[in-house]
């Protein structure tokens, strides 16, 4: 499948000239995009999916991999090819939460012969720790400082309280003496226990890429590999 006639038409040479075209009439040439072709057959399947494997080998792959899901069957496997690692951790990123998950990323070495071999990488999203502890300990600070000024406002409603009592039982003591009525006492502020400390939940959270070789973990073999694979429902 390519969006360029030209380049399709080259393919489709190139087939045809390897070993008589042993492979071609197992072959179909598709000049269009994948979002469109997945959207195509689909409507033809009834919505069904029907694809085991895919590979997109473009730029901004990201762009059809949920369309190019949509027609993979459970546990159905999309590779994607990309010149940068950034680039993978794009696809990676806009994979998360769409039944999609990254199951391996390669590095193709540059240069061919002995020695050359596909190496694994770890690209993943992660919580960054470190932040998160900070977060929660200026959000318990914040906390301590409002219970302390709530406290402060208690006691000093108090002694406000208590400064009412005293001049209440002085006007008293005056009203006995003018045969007025007595005055009610005035009931003391009861203290609230302290709100519980609300943690930072991990969904919130910011995150970052890891992204570094698996040191030591070499298959046999430029550019990056990612095989994602579809979730079984």
């Amino acid at each position: 499948m390519d969006v360029s006639a030209r380049h399709s038409a080259h393919a489709q040479k190139v087939i045809s000239g390897f070993r008589r075209g042993i492979y071609l009439s197992n072959i179909r040439f598709y000049v269009t995009d994948p979002s469109t072709w997945c959207r195509e057959q689909l409507s033809i399947r009834d919505g069904k999916p029907f694809l085991t494997h895919a590979i997109l080998d473009l730029a901004g792959p990201e762009e059809y991999l949920f369309d190019v899901m949509r027609c993979l069957r459970p546990d159905g496997v999309v590779g994607v090819w990309c010149p940068s690692v950034s680039q993978i951790m794009v696809a990676v990123a806009s994979a998360k939460g769409r039944g999609l998950f990254c199951e391996r990323v390669l590095e193709f070495p540059g240069g061919t012969g002995v020695g050359a071999g596909l190496r694994a990488w770890d690209v993943r999203p992660a919580v960054i720790r470190a932040r998160v502890k900070k977060a929660e300990e200026a959000q318990q600070k914040e906390e301590e400082t409002e219970e302390v000024q709530q406290n402060g406002k208690k006691v000093e409603e108090v002694e406000n309280g208590l400064k009412a009592e005293e001049v209440q039982q002085d006007e008293t003591e005056v009203g006995v003496t003018l045969g007025e009525e007595l005055a009610p006492p005035v009931p003391p502020v009861l203290e609230q226990d302290p709100p519980a400390p609300v943690s930072v939940p991990p969904t919130l959270a910011p995150e970052a890429f890891i992204c570094r070789p698996t040191v030591g973990d070499r298959l046999v073999g430029g550019g990056f590999f990612a095989m994602f694979r579809r979730k079984a429902d």
